[in-house]
């Protein structure tokens, strides 16, 4: 039996179908990036046994008005302030901003370790010591993310 011009337009649509269907689902491998959706917080010290944490899923980066080399003003429209047990470990599930600002300080001169993973990749990890009563600004741990597509 002979292929018809039917069967041959046939199979090259399944094909061009099969092609973009894997195509779709290869675009974050293509991109390298995909949503995250979780992030996990992990904070420990020898020194101290809790920490004040600010954690923030919504937040404005806004450039600093009298400074243009500096880093931006960060504006929390929306936190939870808490103090916590040391070690402490918690994973978040990201909200459809796709950003976190995180946020750790002693209540007295301590050394505090404080390691961020976005979907179990580690994105941040510092050790030192922290003073928060240093003059002029406070010292704290701070991790801030915001996701970023990016589409062709």
């Amino acid at each position: 039996m002979k292929p018809t011009l039917f069967a041959g337009r046939r199979l090259a649509t399944m094909l061009l179908l099969a092609a973009s269907a894997t195509m779709l689902g290869a675009c974050d491998w293509l991109r390298g990036t995909k949503e995250p959706d979780t992030v996990t917080l992990l904070i420990s010290s020898s020194d101290v046994s809790q920490a004040r944490l600010v954690s923030s899923f919504l937040f404005r980066q806004l450039p600093d008005p009298e400074c243009d080399q500096c880093e931006p003003i960060i504006q929390l429209l929306a936190a939870d302030t808490t103090m916590v047990q040391l070690p402490y470990e918690k994973t978040f599930p990201f909200t459809s901003t796709l950003q976190v600002f995180l946020e750790v300080s002693p209540e007295v001169v301590s050394t505090l370790a404080m390691e961020v993973l976005i979907d179990d990749r580690e994105w941040f990890n510092d050790f030192r010591t922290v003073d928060p009563n240093a003059d002029p600004v406070p010292e704290v741990l701070r991790f801030i993310y915001e996701y970023e597509d990016i589409s062709f």
